[in-house]
């Protein structure tokens, strides 16, 4: 086990050669983009990347504070499911009501690495070229379908 600081060290330093990776890409339209708040122009969808000692992820979460738009909205993404999968090449999660570890229920849609450990250090180019990669390709989804999802707004 490691200690608080020691977490916060590894952490940092993963994410932080992560960022400097990263910044370097455009989005597919060729703007700038800060790929950890990535703006979806929805405030009820989210493109969150999560590491820990059992791999790493990139999701979309879709939480509307209303169930029933939250499903129209998971309904849409299904309607898109072949291209979205294509897109993303790995095999995909869909999850029409997950719970995040703090209690909320959403709908998530991810991509997952779980062959690595976020405390292996040797692990961390595997899983920076994923979560780089899959990122990536969820700007390219987003840039042909976004406005899709806008217009249900």
């Amino acid at each position: 086990m490691f200690t608080k600081d020691e977490e916060k060290a590894i952490k940092g330093a993963f994410w932080g050669t992560l960022t400097q990776k990263i910044q370097k890409y455009r989005s597919v339209s060729g703007r700038r983009v800060n790929w950890f708040k990535y703006r979806t122009g929805l405030n009820e969808i989210f493109v969150r990347v999560e590491v820990d000692q059992y791999g790493c992820k990139v999701c979309i979460d879709l939480q509307f504070k209303n169930d029933g738009i939250r499903e129209l909205f998971y309904e849409q993404f299904l309607e898109t499911k072949t291209v979205f999968e294509n897109t993303m090449i790995s095999p995909v999660k869909w999850h029409p009501n997950y719970e995040h570890g703090y209690g909320t229920v959403v709908s998530r849609v991810s991509v997952e690495n779980d062959t690595t450990n976020l405390y292996r250090q040797e692990d961390w180019p595997e899983m920076h070229e994923f979560i780089i990669t899959h990122l990536r390709r969820v700007d390219e989804y987003w840039d042909d379908f976004g406005e899709l999802f806008k217009t249900l707004k």
